[in-house]
């Protein structure tokens, strides 16, 4: 069994998929699977998948369901016993894997490790804007919106089973709700200073939908506070997390790149 899972989902992103493909076969850990989940994609997808003759990489299609339902067709065949996500468009850097896993061994009680973000243009330059942010100390925080991208973080499985799959309703901000949802039922994250994914900013993706974002914000931010009883959250972890509700939301991955939203008034 492979200690990685590195789930792709893909849909009709082939311009970029065979990068992404290449930064994970160029990791400095080996023992990983990669499982691309093509969401029916109309492009070369398959193709881009099927020129890799490595045997770590898999191919898996399924009809287009949206992003939640491709990470989870993915979660589903991963038999990693640590889960990760990279998006189609984006890159792993080289140490990922090693820098991530190095941090669980530091400190085995944690459930969840992130590193930095480095933002590239469509062709992969970098637009000199860095995450700085990694998952606060007082949870209650992240609340305030998403610090991490989801190809910059490590999760153990037995964590991913107990909070269980992506919330497929959500059309955007799926993996804030995954965080918070891993705060709410009380795993240990962890952060590293240090660059492991190139996150590609262009015009075609989802984050650049800026009333879906907002839609998508609210919708995160009342599942948290309204439905504490899900998932075995007990009601005094959930009301110390929500007792700060936010006066400005910025739920971008990036705080340049989001537009913060006023809660109105209740």
């Amino acid at each position: 069994m492979p200690t990685i899972s590195v789930i792709i989902p893909a849909y009709n992103q082939s311009q970029y998929l065979g990068e992404a493909i290449r930064s994970v076969l160029a990791q400095t850990y080996a023992d990983f699977e990669i499982l691309v989940v093509d969401d029916g994609s109309t492009d070369e997808t398959r193709s881009v998948t099927s020129s890799f003759a490595d045997s770590r990489v898999h191919y898996i299609y399924r009809t287009n369901g949206g992003l939640s339902a491709a990470r989870n067709t993915g979660i589903r065949h991963a038999r990693g016993s640590f889960l990760t996500y990279l998006d189609s468009d984006d890159r792993f850097l080289p140490e990922n894997v090693s820098v991530l896993l190095a941090a669980f061994e530091m400190n085995p009680d944690l459930g969840l490790v992130a590193g930095q973000t480095v933002v590239v243009d469509e062709l992969g330059h970098p637009l000199g804007e860095v995450s700085d942010r990694g998952f606060p100390q007082d949870t209650s925080e992240l609340l305030l919106g998403n610090p991490v991208s989801v190809g910059s973080m490590l999760l153990r499985r037995e964590w991913q089973s107990r909070v269980g799959f992506f919330d497929e309703n959500l059309r955007s901000y799926e993996d804030w709700d995954m965080w918070l949802r891993l705060a709410l039922a009380g795993c240990p994250m962890g952060w590293v200073r240090q660059p492991v994914l190139l996150y590609r900013f262009h015009a075609a993706q989802m984050t650049r939908i800026g009333e879906q974002m907002t839609t998508a914000t609210f919708a995160v931010l009342d599942k948290t506070c309204r439905r504490p009883g899900d998932r075995g959250v007990t009601r005094p972890t959930a009301a110390r997390i929500c007792a700060r509700p936010p006066r400005l939301i910025p739920p971008g991955r990036f705080r340049a790149h989001g537009n913060a939203c006023a809660r109105p008034s209740t």
